[in-house]
């Protein structure tokens, strides 16, 4: 992976922070639609994991919708966000345990007591079995 920055417009990184901080104590979770490293749109998704304040499932019919608009010329699936209610902006063993795509990327928000508190990206590492951290830049 020789992406380095993840960049996001402003009004971007309000739309999944405000979206993390409102889904609290559940963890929210969405895609990150772009190329490049460049974020040109965020989809929000409903949480459909059985055990919504410890885990994320994006719901499988929204990547599937967004994977055939890909393949039809359209912006791809570049990665994901999820929240952390009371935790911190880090990979869990949990995320760790779900890497799959070595090319996808992973936001984290960080919510305590209802605000979302930092937002931080990572990619896979050469492994495939832990995370690298990538800069932000906001638009």
């Amino acid at each position: 992976m020789k992406m380095r920055t993840l960049s996001l417009k402003r009004d971007q990184q309000t739309e999944i922070l405000d979206f993390c901080a409102q889904a609290s104590p559940h963890e929210a979770c969405g895609l990150l639609l772009g190329n490049e490293g460049e974020v040109q749109r965020v989809v929000l998704s409903e949480n459909i994991s059985p055990t919504p304040t410890r885990h994320f499932e994006i719901d499988p019919a929204l990547i599937i919708q967004y994977q055939k608009i890909s393949r039809a010329g359209g912006v791809a699936i570049m990665g994901h966000f999820h929240s952390h209610p009371e935790g911190q902006a880090l990979p869990s063993d949990t995320d760790r345990a779900h890497l799959y795509d070595k090319n996808m990327v992973w936001c984290i928000v960080s919510v305590a007591k209802g605000r979302a508190m930092e937002m931080k990206a990572y990619v896979p590492d050469a492994s495939g079995h832990d995370f690298m951290p990538l800069k932000i830049s906001i638009l």
